[in-house]
Order: structure tokens, then sequence, then C-alpha cells
């Protein structure tokens, strides 16, 4: 799902106001058919307000061809950016159990899977609240995305920290997505990422006193398990797709507004 590209169809079409539709409408029928210097036809088009820089534009795009990044400062979509990692997690996630990998390197590959689906929650979360600080409180001209996205950076390397942010900037509430067990899950994860990276995936002092698994020993090696990584993955997505239906709302309206300035003057 693309939130920089807002396809020109007869759903988007029903909500735009009357003095903005005739004239995107018009661009949508000019621009069907229409050749690109490749030779290929144009037959999908799009309207284009990019979250990040926040320029905006129309245009069209060969049929399954779905743009995923913004044309002007080149940053993809939130959303495909975690999905990409997940899908890739969950090929690595096959690939360990291979009757012919040994038992270190399905370590190797469990830890590296802990750490693309931590980092991509982390930067998925940091990404959302970023994006809907810029959209809520910056006016539609201006963008500080990578102001507060930079700001943000120690607050989100932790799952418990990345929560309470949106729950105290943005009113938003994990719960509304996820079960208790499911963000003790996440938070784990992230507490995991951290040992990993950070202790070469060896239990210490701190993970054991944040994640209250005193039945862990120091200086042993962090466990991770299959099943554990499959609910990882699923919390996730459940998350993913329920902060991206906020994002996406808030930026369609965002859209409409920046479509208005642009159109009626």
């Amino acid at each position: 799902m693309s939130l920089t590209y807002r396809k020109i169809d007869a759903d988007f079409l029903a909500k735009l106001p009357a003095n903005i539709k005739s004239d995107i409408e018009s661009y949508n029928n000019r621009m069907l058919g229409k050749p690109f210097p490749s030779g290929e036809k144009v037959i999908v088009t799009y309207c284009t307000y990019c979250p990040y820089c926040k320029k905006a534009t129309m245009g069209g795009f060969p049929d399954e061809r779905e743009p995923t990044f913004c044309m002007f400062c080149g940053e993809t979509d939130t959303y495909i950016k975690v999905t990409r990692s997940l899908s890739k997690a969950k090929d690595l996630l096959i690939l360990s159990n291979n009757t012919i990998i040994d038992v270190n390197l399905k370590r190797i590959l469990h830890e590296q899977i802990i750490i693309i689906i931590a980092t991509s929650m982390e930067i998925f979360l940091r990404d959302i609240y970023a994006t809907l600080l810029n959209i809520r409180y910056i006016k539609s001209n201006l963008s500080l995305y990578e102001r507060f996205y930079r700001d943000s950076k120690n607050d989100f390397a932790t799952f418990g920290k990345a929560k309470k942010e949106l729950q105290n900037e943005l009113n938003i509430n994990f719960n509304t997505f996820l079960s208790d067990d499911e963000i003790d899950n996440l938070n784990i994860l992230s507490l995991k990422r951290n040992v990993i990276v950070h202790n070469a995936g060896i239990i210490d002092n701190p993970y054991i006193s944040q994640s209250g698994q005193k039945d862990l020993a120091i200086g042993r090696q962090l466990p991770i398990i299959e099943s554990e990584i499959n609910l990882y993955i699923d919390a996730i997505e459940k998350l993913s797709n329920g902060l991206f239906d906020i994002l996406k709302k808030e930026h369609e309206d965002e859209l409409i507004k920046k479509f208005e300035i642009i159109l009626v003057k």
C-alpha cells in the first residue's frame, strides 16, 4: 500500500470537494492511455503528496508498476519499508529450517532475524511518529519530518519508550491493536535485539531486569526459538496495519487540502 501516491479512481474522486474534483478528473481523463517515451502506456494516474518532504504533483504510471518512493526526495513509504523487512525475515526463517544447516548457522540466522524485525519496527514507529507530527502540527507547505525523526532517535531505541512517545505526543494507544501479551512480546523483542547487537547475544543484568525473566542466568546465550519469532512477526504486522490506517486517513485528508491550495488560486 502506497501512502505517497493516491490512485485517482472512483473512490478517491468521490471524496474530493467540488472545487477541485473536476480538475483532477480532467487530468485523469487526459492521461489515460498516454504513451511513455519507452512505449509503455500510462493507464494508472495518481495524486502525489509526500508525507516526508510535502511536495505534491499529479502523475501517471504504467499498470503493475505502483510507485513506492517519492520522486522528489526518494523516501520510500513507511509501510512498504516494514513489510519488505518482515518478508525478508520470513524467508530467512524458512532458510533456517533447512536440514543441512548446522546449529551454529541456524543461531546466526535467528539472531539476524531478530535484528531485522526489531529494527524495522523501530524505524516504522519513528516514521509514524515523525510523519504524524509533521501532518498535524506543521503547515502544509513546510516539513520538519527530518528534525522530528532525528530528535526522536534515543526515545525509539526500546519498544517501551516508543510506545510511551506515541501515547503522550499523538494519543495513540497500542492496546487498540494489540493484546497485553503481544505488547510484552514486542518489548522482549526490542530487548533481545539490543543484547544481540550490543552484548554479542550474551544475557546481561540489564536484560534480566528490564525483561523480568528472572529464570535466565547472566553470561548464558540468549535463548531464541522459532515459535517466538513468529509471534513477534504477527504482532508487528498487526501493529503496523493499525498505525498505518491512522496515518493513511490523516494523510489523505491533508492531500486533499494540499490540492485545494494548488488548484484553487
